[in-house]
């Protein structure tokens, strides 16, 4: 009854194109193709579908009512009449040793080493052979941004996934 009556209303929303209403086994069900996922399930079934929700594709939103996942921390919360909202941005994986490559007159390589836990993200950029701290380093779904400072130099960055490549500037 419940995957009519979402169905039905979805054709009344002008929305029954994007959705799409599953009744089965959520362990079973795959939903690993969609954008968004919504879940209003007790802490205990988030933490044995944390697995499978990080392996979807990065940018996916995932938004909870009431409970949270685990030790993942939420990008953005809502609070409404006393209830809250969670959202959740399926983060790429950004961990390991990367090479940068600039542009330019003055073109140069970097080495930076990342290690990230979700959305959040550390490590050490390599100036010659001086390793420098990451400041402000974010992911948001396939985005990733972070600040160095080399002396009296600011560098920031921001990229991309790209295949196996972070593409950026």
């Amino acid at each position: 009854r419940s995957v009519a009556y979402s169905d039905e209303t979805a054709k009344k929303e002008g929305v029954a194109d994007r959705v799409r209403f599953v009744n089965g086994d959520i362990f079973e069900v795959d939903f690993t193709q969609g954008t968004v996922l919504s879940l209003f399930m007790p802490p205990q079934v988030n933490a044995r579908l944390l697995p499978k929700i990080l392996a979807m594709r990065p940018g996916t939103r995932v938004v909870s009512y009431v409970f949270a996942m685990e030790d993942w921390e939420p990008d953005d919360w809502v609070f409404f009449d006393a209830v809250q909202g969670m959202l959740w941005v399926v983060p790429a994986r950004f961990d390991g040793r990367w090479r940068i490559q600039t542009q330019g007159p003055d073109a140069d390589s970097y080495e930076v080493n990342l290690t990230q836990r979700y959305q959040k993200v550390n490590g050490r950029f390599m100036f010659g052979t001086a390793p420098l701290p990451l400041f402000d380093a974010t992911v948001l779904g396939d985005r990733l941004r972070f600040t160095v400072l080399v002396g009296q130099r600011r560098f920031d960055f921001e990229g991309h996934t790209k295949g196996a490549a972070i593409e950026g500037t």
